[in-house]
């Protein structure tokens, strides 16, 4: 293992967290980064009647389905609830994360860890408190990423621009950024513009994402050999 990516977000491969665009655009990543050979796990308010984690891609993937005994108190899917389920992500995911992520540092891997939209913005804030209380913070690269304006207003911007790079799957949603004065980078929706936004000198090219739609099963899209 040489490279390991996390990916944090509301919505993913299960019925009841696919919402739309949000959706394709993680599920899409975790598959690529996994075929790439990247240890990836990707964390999000799944379904609640399934495993709370599950290996798939020989391994490399791990899906992590996460608060499920709060999103059993929501049934009617992933965005019901949605500000109790900000909350306990923010409260109960970051020391997991540091946990988990702590051997992998200690191999001398550096983890990505890509956080999307407005509601994982509390995670990040206190999960860099986590990763600074561990002595951890420079040796994670941190990025929020926002793919719409929606919910802006209740982000905390100027702590989430200290700790972490952020983001957006467009130039009119940087150019958004900009004219708030926050500095945000283009990292594109489709998974190669993803990737190649990563390393140190960003690509800034914008290509057409495939169409993904969900098909009738629980998981999608996600290779497993």
């Amino acid at each position: 293992m040489d490279r390991c990516a996390v990916l944090v977000s509301f919505e993913g491969p299960d019925w009841y967290a696919w919402h739309g665009g949000l959706a394709q655009r993680v599920v899409a990543l975790a598959a690529e980064f996994a075929s790439r050979g990247w240890l990836t796990h990707h964390v999000y308010l799944g379904d609640p009647k399934s495993p709370g984690t599950e290996s798939l891609a020989a391994g490399r993937l791990t899906l992590h389905r996460w608060a499920q005994w709060l999103s059993a108190s929501y049934p009617e899917g992933v965005y019901h609830g949605e500000e109790a389920k900000a909350e306990e992500l923010a409260r109960s995911l970051p020391s997991f994360l540091v946990e988990l992520l702590a051997p992998v540092i200690a191999a001398g891997v550096t983890p990505t860890v890509i956080a999307e939209e407005w509601q994982t913005a509390p995670f990040v804030a206190a999960f860099a408190d986590e990763l600074r209380e561990a002595g951890l913070a420079a040796e994670v690269e941190l990025v929020w990423r926002a793919g719409s304006k929606f919910g802006w207003e209740r982000v905390g911007w100027d702590k989430l621009g200290e700790v972490a790079r952020i983001s957006g799957t467009t130039p009119e949603i940087c150019q958004a950024l900009a004219e708030r004065n926050i500095a945000a980078s283009l990292m594109p929706a489709e998974p190669h513009g993803t990737i190649a936004a990563l390393a140190p000198r960003p690509q800034l090219l914008l290509v057409r994402s495939p169409l993904v739609r969900p098909a009738r099963r629980r998981t999608r899209d996600v290779p497993t050999g």
